[in-house]
């Protein structure tokens, strides 16, 4: 649904649970494939085609028709991405490749593993994608894996201690590392974000969470949200609190995501509380939650349809 609306309005709510996206396909063994009722990322193609990551694969949705594309048994589908072309790119448990159509052109999945060296095949799971004109990132905590589209080929970044959470607003990927701040990649290279080192990087030995980084539409300075401190801008090498920390009713909401809406506000999914709506200078102006219809509170991932 449409997150964007007037704030007296609240739009009608659709809710799917495994029950009505149940494939019937069955796995190589010949026991029946279950869809899990958690999906942690969601992408739509130039067709209005909706793609979410789930449990052993992919849930593909045309608005009436669900389908299923495997991807590894046993394994969640974290995160999605698609690029300029089209093409959708796929991350789970130490994989990540992307989808392209067979003879019969249906989607299936091509792992994109092989093409790392093997020291660089060891990570966790990839829990973010982003895609540019020019390149594709893959974010594991071990690892940022750039992929060059033009080229054909991947670079890998390796994190002193570990990566947390990544962002790409205007076409720039900013990721952070626990112990030392916020990153820009930059010339080929990742940039520490001056300012962003106590809070983000070295507060209690790793800093905190880093939920949002999106550009500001009304100056130039970057807005990031966190989980436990609200939300602050960065300018000139600085962190400016948007709201007092001390007071703010963000902290205790248990952020887990953020999204610029077209209309220029947030949308923050909570692990808690559903959806928070919310302008630049943090003030609420919608909830969306089980009172207004969903059918649970816990938010993984937010996508806003075309």
């Amino acid at each position: 649904c449409q997150l964007a609306l007037a704030q007296d309005y609240y739009p009608p709510i659709v809710n799917y649970s495994s029950k009505e996206y149940k494939i019937n396909k069955l796995n190589d063994d010949g026991s029946e494939i279950k869809m899990n009722p958690e999906n942690f990322a969601v992408v739509q193609d130039q067709r209005g085609v909706m793609y979410f990551g789930n449990s052993n694969g992919i849930l593909e949705f045309d608005g009436q028709d669900w389908d299923f594309i495997e991807v590894s048994i046993g394994n969640f589908v974290k995160s999605l991405a698609i690029d300029s072309n089209g093409v959708i790119y796929v991350g789970t448990n130490n994989d990540f490749g992307y989808l392209e159509s067979d003879e019969h052109h249906h989607l299936i999945y091509h792992s994109m593993i092989d093409m790392l060296d093997e020291e660089s095949q060891y990570f966790s799971e990839i829990v973010s994608i982003y895609s540019t004109k020019n390149e594709v990132f893959f974010q594991a905590q071990e690892a940022v894996y750039i992929y060059n589209i033009e080229f054909n080929s991947i670079t890998s970044v390796f994190a002193d201690v570990s990566f947390h959470t990544s962002y790409l607003t205007n076409g720039v990927f900013y990721v952070r590392e626990r112990g030392k701040g916020i990153l820009k990649w930059e010339n080929d290279t990742f940039k520490l974000l001056k300012g962003t080192e106590y809070l983000f990087g070295t507060f209690e030995g790793t800093g905190y969470g880093c939920f949002g980084i999106h550009q500001s539409l009304y100056s130039d300075t970057l807005i990031l949200i966190t989980q436990e401190q609200g939300m602050f801008k960065w300018w000139n090498d600085q962190l400016i609190p948007i709201l007092d920390p001390d007071n703010n009713y963000l902290n205790p909401l248990k952020l887990f995501h953020s999204i610029r809406l077209s209309d220029g506000n947030f949308a923050l999914s909570t692990n808690r509380k559903g959806i928070y709506i919310i302008d630049e200078q943090g003030k609420l102006k919608k909830q969306i939650n089980m009172a207004t219809g969903m059918r649970t509170n816990d938010v993984k991932s937010m996508f806003e349809d075309r």
